[in-house]
């Protein structure tokens, strides 16, 4: 099968228009759905309006559990739109799933054939997980991006007689995923190339590893923050590395089992996990036989293996893997499809056509006219709520009880501090004005306090929940 086949050209074409409404379409139209989203999104306001862009701050506070790349790029398009809206800090994410998906295009055209890569793209449009992902304010799809451009233009690198222009452009995108979420880029860079290199008795592969130019870049782009953070910040720097990455990685309390992220990856590329059962053999023979294929499988193949090994699994720890998983998945759609040509020429083109359309389509009306609907009660009180704490005017203090609610900071659009029951009850007693935000599962804590009811919200984030704003004994009505 080639490129000039009037099928492929119409199957890019509605890919290619696909993706831009799958990951772009409708994300100014949903509020945040989780408070991790919200959570980067505080971040960026407090950026833009603090002006310090070194050391990023949640609440008010400083915050370090992640580097700054992410909140960098959406303050950059904050103040280009003049807007910390969702979908600005939301550009982000859909900007580097759309990069992604058609670099990664580019170079499986180039390296194998037109049909892998359109059926790559296409693996990528349909993923559950990494579509999710491109429209979410999260730093995961950054990751991604960066991860997988990274490890491509390094096969650039190993292609073109060690060009070092794309050695060098490899390093610099593997600074950027550090930048992103840190040292475990490097997982989804080294240990791949090693494997590689080692299995296919490959010593060129391992050439570049070494280069002192290479980690030079690498260490210009990638390090100078770490360190301004650390000598500023040091024990803050020293409980991130605890709790974010020797706990997640080695905690026994709640190991997730071994075979949790196969059972994400089947779901993340359903329904065209299918097409694995096809001639498995061949295709498996097929991918380790060649240079290009073999080194992208271990890009998929490697991180996943090792990830499988660490205590604690979330779908989105994974996702850099993505993009060399829809490689595998496009390999053998690509087979697949050129069996169906020969065995059934007559339906063929419709047949194909009709279930790439079905399926992208299927994503696209999700996006656009379902999700918000299925998830509206995680967002329908915010809005009401902070419109209700704005009517009290700046004057009067509002306070979080017990624990900090990211969506509702972002929300009213400053910090809110959070206050426990011991220094509530002395500010009761001191007669100080103020509003508390409760949420259904702390309101048992308050009982017998002078506090008046003002609004009550249900649901709350989730079905089962409600949340009351309270006034303290001045501001409430009298009865």
């Amino acid at each position: 099968m080639t490129d000039d086949d009037p099928l492929y050209s119409a199957l890019l074409y509605f890919v290619f228009i696909g993706s831009i409404a799958i990951y772009f379409w409708g994300i100014w139209a949903i509020p945040t759905l989780s408070h991790n989203e919200a959570r980067r999104m505080i971040v960026v306001q407090e950026m833009i309006s603090n002006h310090n862009w070194l050391i990023p701050t949640l609440n008010g506070q400083p915050y370090l559990a992640k580097p700054p790349l992410f909140y960098w790029l959406a303050a950059l398009f904050g103040l280009l739109f003049h807007t910390t809206d969702e979908w600005v800090m939301r550009l982000p994410s859909a900007l580097s799933a759309f990069a992604v998906t058609w670099f990664l295009f580019i170079r499986v055209k180039e390296y194998l054939n037109p049909w892998v890569a359109l059926f790559t793209a296409l693996a990528l449009i349909t993923s559950s997980d990494f579509t999710m992902f491109a429209r979410r304010a999260e730093i995961e799809m950054l990751l991604a991006a960066c991860c997988a451009i990274s490890l491509i233009l390094y096969l650039d690198y190993l292609k073109n007689q060690y060009d070092s222009k794309y050695l060098y452009l490899s390093y610099f995108f593997l600074a950027l995923a550090f930048l992103t979420k840190g040292p475990v880029a490097l997982l989804f860079f080294v240990p791949p190339i090693v494997v590689f290199g080692l299995l296919q008795k490959d010593r060129k592969a391992m050439k570049g590893l070494v280069s002192v130019r290479g980690w030079a870049i690498f260490a210009v782009v990638a390090l100078p923050w770490y360190g301004y953070a650390f000598f500023n910040l040091e024990t803050r720097m020293e409980k991130v590395v605890s709790k974010d990455i020797i706990s997640k990685a080695l905690s026994q309390e709640h190991k997730d089992p071994f075979y949790d992220y196969i059972l994400v990856l089947i779901g993340a590329f359903a329904p065209w996990i299918i097409a694995l059962c096809f001639r498995t053999g061949k295709v498996c023979q097929y991918i380790y036989g060649r240079y290009e294929t073999a080194y992208l499988a271990s890009g998929f193949l490697v991180p996943l293996t090792i990830m499988s090994f660490i205590a604690t699994k979330h779908p989105k720890y994974i996702l850099p893997l993505i993009p060399c998983g829809a490689v595998v998945v496009g390999i053998w759609l690509a087979e697949l499809t050129a069996y169906l040509r020969i065995q059934q020429p007559a339906k063929y083109h419709f047949r194909v056509m009709s279930v790439v359309g079905a399926v992208v389509v299927g994503f696209f009306l999700y996006y656009s006219l379902v999700e918000a609907q299925i998830y509206e009660y995680r967002y329908e009180a915010l809005h009401p709520l902070v419109a209700k704490l704005k009517t009290y005017g700046e004057d009067n203090r509002v306070y979080l009880y017990k624990d900090l609610n990211y969506r509702v900071v972002y929300y009213y659009g400053e910090p809110i501090p959070v206050v426990q029951k011991a220094k509530l009850h002395d500010m009761i007693e001191d007669g100080e004005s103020f509003l508390l935000i409760v949420e259904s599962s702390s309101r048992g804590d308050l009982t017998g306090e002078r506090m008046c009811v003002v609004a009550e919200y249900k649901p709350f984030l989730k079905r089962d929940r409600s949340v009351r704003i309270l006034a303290s004994n001045s501001l409430c009505p009298p009865s």
